[in-house]
């Protein structure tokens, strides 16, 4: 609601769209690599303004997809 007040607009991620956090932690960066591709897909195919999460991991995660992708 805070971010709508001031004039952007906001859309939740389908379900089940997950940062690849833990598996780049496991590992398995191809597996990592491949989820954070359909997060930047599911967030290119809105008109929102910004992403936002309320996880700190998956926040790290997402400032280090330009080292994944």
């Amino acid at each position: 609601r805070v971010v709508r007040a001031h004039g952007a607009r906001t859309e939740r991620t389908p379900p089940g769209i997950c940062c690849g956090a833990l598996h780049a932690h496991a590992g398995e960066l191809d597996v990592a690599r491949a989820l954070a591709r359909r997060v930047v897909d599911a967030f290119e195919a809105t008109d929102a303004d910004l992403l936002l999460t309320n996880s700190a991991g998956c926040g790290a995660a997402l400032k280090d997809y330009g080292a994944w992708l």
